[in-house]
């Protein structure tokens, strides 16, 4: 039965293609064990504090939401003694986790080395968060009648991948002879025992919960109804079966307990899970074999028999040929037969053996228990062989029921073509051996008694007194033996191997007693039972095997404890005696789970509670492996509920409902504390109440979240997990809560966050560029969150409008009419620098294009006017950057252009002379040359910054006007919406009458630069000062085509004065925004234009 339930599950199981994730490798450097925030520690931060931590029961409305689940067809959820189930089947350690180990000093603060620490990120993490995953995924799909029930392979996906983060740390090499690497190994060794107990406890609840939820859920009943259930099942399968041999009784309980057919009677859910237990404990001693235990296999494979007791053998060859025996054997056996060491025993001789012998017995026995208690009979019968010992097969081997099995005789020289013959399997006399196996149970366990009890190095006699009280039954004997006491495990297997021997052994004395009184009553029986080789003359026990009634009886006699104890009892007493120490919090699960229901929900309900107050005072040992235990045992609870009996749903709602929130939000702390584990609280996010969830990621995110590479990561599992209308929702709480100051940021500073600014941007000023404030970094590069995903580019269109206007709201009023009419340009100024910054690194170039051009509307998207409106928004705030970039260009081209250029002559020639006219006439042609270039890089300068502030200034139904009237914009008071028309208008009022004025500066200041360049040209040359502006200016050329010619100042100084007309011009709607103060002095620029337009104009009429 063992070896079908073993095989069928692991076939199956391993079709889903679980146990061979590479994901559970360990990278055990250092370089990602630190926190990126480290704020647990020190308790000042929390990114879900603030978060409501009311107990909702209702999960999330997810994309991955569960859905009821259809008819599952399950399948046996078994782990058991299989070769590919041993240790050396485990794939091999990765090669930087052989690397000898170096104390560092944090280690010395701390009681888990770096690489356990390493162990507890990435590697230890991911498995959770890919088995949660799957589920999800699972259960959000239709499951066919075939499909593997989701909630099953969920919880073997966890059991193996801790089992394999166990043997990692296991097979992991740590140098012993450095004295640092003491504690670390320790350290390592607890984590790896740790592992290992959450594997077992994973496994116990796979296994219990594959059968059905009742056997998880247990509610256990007094002894005497189970006896009378186990009755009650005896005969029902027993009722007309008397004709069947033992074996056949066996194959046809096994059958009951596999449910495998449909006809044969369903044995007491107790008994089930007792065997499911008992399977479930043979598989955990099962994973502590090692290589080396079962190297004996690879003996067997290349033929290899070794001797027994080979050093006693040619000590006794010696003495035989010697004549001087002397004293030195006088403690040792002089002859060899199986029962010697137990004899010499019996006279006080523990260690009988001669030479190595002992140790060898030693080392076999202790095989041989291991492989026992593993339920690897076979495996134990060919140790036996490989060690030269295989009359041991037949004195153990004795256990099975016997019968008669049919096979071809094809073998046989005397065989007839078609005929049948019958082999005899199983121990006819096994009532016989079972009783004498009892004897020397309790001979053996008296010898140990009287040598020394409680002493485990009392030879090979204490491993031959475990075997043979195992082997017998005599689980109370067994208890007592201090290899089999000796911690938790062990009297586990102890127990329910006691209980399912003595289930088994009253089947077999009923089914006996059947047949005896069926051959008593009936000689016909005889003959259906089909044994014609069995002569019935004079026969008492005409069938084979019924013949030791006082040996059945007395064995039932002995074992009749085991039909009294309850389980829950057990469990209480085993918990209490603490074997190996104090009870851990992982044993302390598993006994709730063996024990009953009630004894699971009062355990897990105060590990949540002691978790969940862990959380605060750090008072619970290994706590995160705990929590994340705990967290995914709830939420496979959460699963398992769908389609069960209430038991389920009475047990999660009773139990883990009202905290499942505040465990997940724990959890979630724990990742967020740990940067390489961020990439995994999307998903654990995403399983909490809308609110909740919204809340707790748009702090954490605004709080810790800086580098783009993450950033890009969380919002596109974001996108998949939480859907986009929850997604975009955070985002929009993120960025505009990051426009909030906030104290304290610029301890935290990222390498190239202001990025690099383009070849062309000609607005780059060094010493502005450092002036710019971390805060205002942080909050550019919050718009980076808005970036990501082309369906957010609106809501980045919104945004970054949003903290531009909040830059130049900081700005000064340009007008300062308390200090004789100056005018601030605002080039020097750190804010408006900021906003250009924005433009033009922190922005897609598609942005406006790709945003305009998405029509898909759903119930989270931007209304279409509003984006529209958003998006010119956005053009006018660029457009007035544009316009102040080319001011500032204009400027920096005017104080640097010299309106004056200097001749010189060289003051050795004489005036007039032809030296001197030579001279001149280059000088004049390298003069014109220059002035020309200075003239035309001033023009150039002045028409980009006239045209790019008249694009503000001319700008499409006036600059920063909302395209829609007030009534369709949501304009509640304090709203957003009515903070940004309210910023809108204060911007106009603000920036239209600077722009006029800077425009009005960029024209006039250019017609007085023109003044001083015509002036400059006239004191060079005098008379020839025409000539030379003509050749400059290409008088002629422009004259020719009638176009105003730049290079004089009267053009500038019309230009200045048709501004009056712009501002004027109602389409602008710039005048509105002048106040009494803005407009005269703005009619005072007009008036000075007029009258130095006009001197000019006098000044060549009386030329």
């Amino acid at each position: 039965m063992f070896s079908e339930r073993t095989s069928d599950a692991f076939a199956k199981l391993s079709a889903m293609g679980y146990g061979d994730d590479d994901d559970n490798t360990m990278d055990i450097s250092d370089s990602y064990t630190s926190s990126y925030v480290s704020k647990r520690a020190s308790g000042a931060f929390s990114p879900l504090k603030s978060a409501a931590k009311s107990p909702m029961q209702t999960p999330a409305s997810t994309r991955l939401q569960t859905k009821p689940m259809s008819s599952v067809k399950k399948t046996p959820f078994s782990f058991q003694a299989t070769q590919m189930s041993t240790p050396a089947a485990v794939p091999p350690t990765p090669a930087s986790a052989q690397k000898p180990f170096a104390a560092t000093a944090a280690e010395s603060k701390s009681s888990v080395p770096s690489f356990v620490r390493q162990a507890s990120l990435d590697g230890d993490y991911r498995p959770y968060h890919d088995a949660l995953l799957s589920l999800l995924q699972s259960k959000s799909k239709p499951l066919s009648i075939h499909s593997q029930d989701p909630s099953l392979q969920y919880i073997y996906r966890l059991m193996t991948s801790v089992y394999s983060r166990s043997s990692q740390l296991k097979d992991s090499s740590i140098d012993p002879n450095i004295s640092q690497n003491i504690q670390i190994k320790t350290n390592v060794e607890a984590a790896q025992k740790n592992l290992e107990q959450e594997g077992h406890l994973w496994a116990l609840i796979g296994q219990l919960a594959s059968e059905s939820e009742y056997m998880l859920l247990h509610n256990p009943q007094p002894a005497s109804v189970i006896q009378q259930e186990i009755q009650s099942f005896i005969q029902e399968i027993l009722v007309d079966n008397h004709h069947l041999d033992p074996a056949a009784i066996k194959d046809l309980v096994e059958s009951a307990l596999l449910e495998e057919k449909s006809d044969v009677p369903t044995p007491p859910l107790v008994v089930k899970r007792r065997q499911i237990i008992l399977d479930w404990i043979q598989s955990c001693h099962n994973r502590s074999l090692t290589r080396d235990d079962l190297s004996f296999l690879d003996d067997k494979e290349n033929g290899k028999k070794g001797i027994m007791w080979k050093d006693t053998l040619e000590a006794l060859k010696r003495e035989q040929h010697s004549f001087m025996g002397g004293n030195e054997s006088s403690s040792k056996m002089k002859e060899i037969h199986p029962d010697a060491p137990f004899l010499m025993a019996q006279s006080g001789v523990i260690q009988p053996f001669h030479g190595k012998d002992g140790d060898r017995e030693v080392e076999f026995l202790q095989k041989c228990l291991l492989l026992m208690k593993a339920g690897r009979m076979e495996e134990m019968w060919d140790l036996c062989h490989v060690f030269g010992q295989p009359w041991r097969v037949a004195a153990w081997n004795g256990n099975s029921p016997h019968g008669y099995v049919s096979i071809n005789n094809t073998d046989s020289e005397m065989a007839v073509d078609g005929e049948e013959s019958k082999v005899c399997v199983g121990n006819p006399k096994r009532a016989l051996w079972k009783r004498n196996m009892w004897e020397i149970s309790r001979s053996l366990h008296k010898t140990l008694q009287q040598s020394g009890e409680g002493d485990v190095s009392l030879g090979s006699i204490v491993y031959e007194a475990a075997i043979s009280a195992i082997l017998a039954d005599d689980s109370q004997t067994a208890s007592k033996n201090p290899l089999l006491n000796n911690n938790w495990m062990d009297s586990v297997y102890v127990f329910y191997h006691g209980l399912q021997a003595r289930f088994h052994e009253l089947i077999y004395a009923a089914h006996n007693e059947n047949r005896r009184k069926a051959a008593a009553s009936n000689t016909s029986a005889i003959q259906a039972f089909g044994f014609s080789s069995i002569s019935t003359k004079n026969t008492k026990y005409p069938m084979e095997g019924t013949q030791y009634k006082l040996e059945e009886d007395q064995q039932l006699h002995c074992t009749s404890e085991m039909s009294n104890v309850e389980e829950t009892s057990f469990i209480g007493r085993l918990q209490a005696n603490g074997n190996s120490g104090p009870v851990s919090l992982w044993e302390k699960l598993t006994y709730a789970f063996l024990s009953s229901s009630a004894e699971s929900q009062k355990m897990l309900s105060n590990t949540l509670d002691r978790l969940l107050q862990s959380n605060l005072d750090k008072s619970i040992d290994d706590f995160e492996s705990l929590l994340k235990f705990t967290l995914h045992l709830i939420l496979f609870m959460e699963s398992f509920v769908d389609d069960r009996d209430p038991v389920v749903s009475t047990f999660y709602s009773d139990t883990l409902a009202s905290k499942r929130n505040d465990i997940i939000t724990t959890y979630l702390e724990v990742l967020m504390e740990q940067k390489p584990l961020w990439e995994f609280t999307p998903l654990y996010a995403s399983l909490l109440p809308e609110d909740i969830l919204t809340e707790s990621c748009t702090e954490f995110w605004k709080s810790c979240v800086f580098e783009e590479k993450d950033r890009r990561t969380l919002v596109k599992q974001a996108g998949e997990y939480f859907g986009e209308g929850v997604t975009i929702t955070i985002l929009r709480n993120v960025v505009k809560q990051s426009f909030d100051n906030m104290d304290g940021f610029h301890d935290l500073e990222v390498p190239g966050w202001l990025g690099d600014p383009a070849e062309n941007d000609v607005y780059f000023d060094e010493e502005l560029e450092s002036s710019i404030t971390h805060d205002d970094v942080r909050k550019m590069h919050s718009l980076r969150w808005l970036t990501f995903s082309p369906s957010h580019y609106a809501d980045a269109i919104v945004c970054s409008n949003m903290l531009m206007r909040s830059f130049l709201l900081e700005l000064p009023k340009a007008l300062n009419v308390d200090a004789e009419d100056t005018l601030d340009d605002w080039t020097d100024h750190p804010k408006i620098y900021t906003a250009k910054v924005i433009e033009s690194r922190f922005l897609p170039d598609d942005l406006l294009s790709v945003a305009e051009a998405n029509d898909e509307e759903f119930e989270y998207s931007l209304e279409k006017h509003f984006v529209y409106d958003s998006i010119s928004e956005h053009n006018a705030l660029v457009q007035f950057l544009d316009g102040h970039i080319m001011y500032s260009n204009w400027k920096h081209v005017v104080q640097t252009s010299p309106d004056s250029i200097a001749v010189h002559i060289d003051e050795r020639f004489e005036e007039e002379s032809s030296e001197w006219k030579v001279a001149m006439n280059l000088e004049k042609i390298s003069y014109i040359k220059n002035k020309r270039s200075v003239a035309n890089a001033v023009i150039n300068a002045a028409e980009q910054a006239r045209e790019a502030i008249m694009n503000v200034l001319d700008f499409d139904n006036g600059w920063l006007q909302p395209l829609v009237d007030n009534n369709q914009m949501i304009v509640e008071k304090d709203s957003e919406a009515s903070q940004r028309l309210e910023e809108m208008a204060t911007l106009r009022s603000k920036l239209l009458p600077a722009t006029v004025f800077l425009l009005f500066r960029v024209l006039d200041s250019t017609a007085t630069w023109m003044e001083s360049f015509i002036i400059d040209i006239h004191k060079t040359f005098l008379d020839d000062a025409d000539d030379v502006i003509a050749r400059i200016t290409s008088k002629d050329s422009y004259e020719a085509d009638g176009i105003e010619n730049p290079f004089l100042p009267e053009y500038w100084y019309r230009k200045a004065l048709l501004l009056a007309n712009t501002v004027a011009d109602r389409e602008t709607k710039i005048a509105p925004s002048f106040s009494r103060g803005d407009l005269s002095y703005f009619m005072n620029m007009m008036a000075e234009t007029s009258i130095s337009l006009m001197a000019l104009q006098d000044m060549k009429k009386s030329t």
